[in-house]
């Protein structure tokens, strides 16, 4: 969880969720499994109200793991990456229940 100097500015109300995992660990679980827990205990624990989460637009493993975990479409955001290349991300949310 990251806040306030995260990726985007997504206003006052939230933070961002962010995750990496090594291609040898891909399709088992793993990201949803830890994110499941990190969502609750920012939720339970430390009173977030929205967790903001953004991915590049053709990345659909990614987008999938944000919709398991219960994430909504906000927005397209254009995006500089570190090498100034231009990307199209889809931006997704999470509110407390």
């Amino acid at each position: 969880m990251f806040y306030p100097y995260t990726n985007h500015f997504w206003s006052e109300d939230g933070v961002e969720l962010g995750y990496w995992i090594g291609e040898e660990y891909w399709g088992q679980g793993l990201v949803v499994e830890a994110a499941e827990e990190l969502l609750k205990h920012a939720f339970e624990d430390l009173k977030v109200e929205k967790i903001h989460a953004s991915c590049r637009y053709e990345n659909h493993q990614s987008k999938r793991v944000l919709e398991k975990l219960g994430f909504k479409y906000f927005c397209y955001k254009e995006n500089t990456d570190i090498y100034g290349n231009e990307t199209r991300e889809m931006a997704m949310f999470l509110e407390k229940e």
